[in-house]
């Protein structure tokens, strides 16, 4: 792949991790819910090896590690944010 080719594949990927994220509001069910979840976690987590695998050997090993914990930040906020929604509806 050319980098060109990596950079289009990086943001579809990230695209999608967005869009799935957004469908877990509306997500009727809690199993649902869980599926985009995870499924938008391992679109990201494709984008990071992608990004990754385009640095130097020294920085991919950073990259990885602050990639993982904003990913953990995302996951936080969008589950506090799921908890506050169903608390609403309550």
């Amino acid at each position: 792949m050319t980098d060109e080719e990596i950079a289009r594949r990086i943001a579809l990927l990230r695209d999608n991790a967005r869009r799935a994220r957004r469908w877990i509001k509306g997500a009727a069910d809690e199993e649902l819910s869980k599926r985009l979840s995870a499924r938008a976690m391992e679109l990201d987590a494709e984008a990071d090896a992608l990004e990754a695998s385009r640095l130097p050997a020294g920085a991919r090993v950073e990259h990885v590690q602050v990639q993982l914990q904003q990913q953990q930040l995302t996951d936080e906020a969008s589950l506090l944010a799921n908890d506050d929604d169903n608390a609403d509806k309550e």
